[in-house]
């Protein structure tokens, strides 16, 4: 008979806090369901422990200077398309106003 065993301490649970619900409350429920858990297994040792901590601090917090030093790549690439875009509106705006007054030059008599 295979019994199930609760020492596999690889695993993570992620999940949505309640509205209203602190992390520090989140942490303590989790901590009494632990020992709980302890209580009805004496048999078993236990090593783990609970920590509750936002997701995004989990997922981003070694990532979080990449991540601005891409932002601003984006920002400086967005600039120099957005500076591009006023050049080329400039040339035609200043070709176009030459072409004006040229005409209206020819037309007197």
């Amino acid at each position: 008979m295979q019994t199930n065993r609760r020492t596999d301490y690889f695993l993570r649970g992620v999940a949505r806090l309640a509205p209203g619900v602190s992390i520090q409350q989140a942490e303590a429920d989790l901590c009494a369901v632990m020992d709980q858990i302890k209580r009805e297994n004496p048999r078993e040792t236990f090593e783990q422990s609970v920590k509750v901590e936002p997701f995004r601090l989990r997922t981003t917090a070694s990532l979080q200077p990449l991540l601005f030093t891409l932002l601003a790549a984006v920002g400086f690439v967005l600039l120099i398309a957005c500076a591009n875009i006023t050049n080329l509106l400039l040339v035609k705006a200043s070709a176009r106003s030459r072409g004006t007054a040229y005409s209206a030059f020819r037309a007197r008599p």
